[in-house]
C-alpha cells in the first residue's frame, strides 16, 4: 500500500507540473476529446456501428509523457528508485488509495479541478485496462 501511496505522490507532482506546463492543452482541450469519444460511443451504439475500443479510447486521449513524467522518471533513474509505472495496485483498496492520493495532490497544487482530473482519469484508465 505505501509502495502505491509514494508512486501516487510522484504522480501527483508529475501530473500538476503537466497541467501547469500546457494548461489549455490538459484543462480544457483533453476533457474535450474525452467527451467526444464518450459521444461518438453513445451514438454509435445508437447507431448501430462499431464503438472505439478501450485501446483506441486510450490512444486518443494519450498524448505521451509530459514534462513532468519525464522528470520524475529522469529522477527516480538517477537514485534508483521505482518509477510510477513500476508499482502496479494489486488490490482495488490499493487502487483507491492511489487515485485519492493522487487526486488530493491536484486539489493542492491545482485546486478542485486539477484534483478531480487527475482522480477520475486513474480510476477511468484502471477501469478500461482492469
Amino acid at each position: 500500500m505505501l509502495a502505491n501511496v509514494g508512486a501516487a505522490l510522484q504522480e501527483g507532482a508529475a501530473g500538476a507540473i503537466n497541467i501547469a506546463s500546457d494548461p489549455v492543452g490538459n484543462i480544457i482541450g483533453k476533457p474535450l476529446v474525452a467527451l467526444g469519444t464518450g459521444a461518438y460511443n453513445l451514438g454509435a451504439r445508437a447507431l448501430g456501428y462499431q464503438p472505439l475500443s478501450p485501446a483506441q479510447m486510450n490512444a486518443a486521449l494519450d498524448d505521451g509523457p509530459g514534462p513532468g513524467d519525464r522528470l520524475v522518471a529522469g529522477l527516480d533513474r538517477a537514485v534508483g528508485a521505482p518509477t510510477p509505472g513500476d508499482v502496479v495496485p494489486g488490490t482495488d483498496a490499493q487502487r483507491y488509495a492511489r487515485a485519492g492520493v493522487q487526486g488530493a495532490m491536484g486539489m493542492a497544487a491545482l485546486g478542485p479541478l486539477g484534483g478531480v482530473r487527475q482522480a477520475a482519469g486513474t480510476l477511468a484508465t484502471g477501469a478500461l485496462s482492469g
